[in-house]
């Protein structure tokens, strides 16, 4: 199904809806959408990894992990052009919903989400499926940072201790 064609079928669902005049202000929103979606290899290349087809025999450091912390890690070692630096990440490509935090919802249970299942709960989970949470973990270069939203929680000094 070509963009045109989707963009045709929703102007057209639109203007049944809405009436003809707001159909076709209401969509504008989901045109550039659908515009950003098909295309956004072309808005945003520079955001890609560079995957190496060839490895060296060996490495100054190697990174296991490309989430917030291994990212980290990686771009402060290659400021330094002497040293020869490897990130292993076991997941693929980061799609354009992984650029949005609120749209991390739409990342659980996909093929860039471990889909980790916690042992059954006594005394948590029990809307859940054999009262086992979900606890995702994302399985791609930028990690469990896109799938909880960004979200970053700090840990009272007086508190911390008391949680180790």
């Amino acid at each position: 199904m070509s963009v045109a064609t989707i963009i045709d079928a929703a102007i057209k669902t639109a203007t049944v809806f809405f009436g003809v005049g707001i159909g076709k202000i209401t969509i504008i929103p989901a045109l550039i959408t659908a515009l950003v979606y098909f295309n956004y290899d072309l808005i945003d290349p520079e955001n890609h990894p560079r995957v190496t087809k060839e490895l060296k025999k060996s490495y100054d450091f190697i990174v296991i992990g490309g989430g917030s912390a291994g990212n980290v890690i990686v771009n402060r070692l290659t400021e330094n052009p002497e040293w020869n630096v490897l990130l292993l990440e076991a997941g693929g490509h980061e799609t354009e919903i992984t650029d949005v935090p609120i749209l991390s919802l739409y990342l659980h249970k996909t093929k860039i989400d471990w889909q980790y299942r916690p042992q059954p709960q006594d005394t948590a989970c029990q809307a859940m499926v054999d009262h086992r949470c979900c606890w995702t973990r994302g399985k791609h270069r930028e990690g469990v940072e896109t799938q909880n939203a960004s979200i970053f929680l700090k840990i009272d000094t007086e508190d911390g201790p008391k949680c180790l």
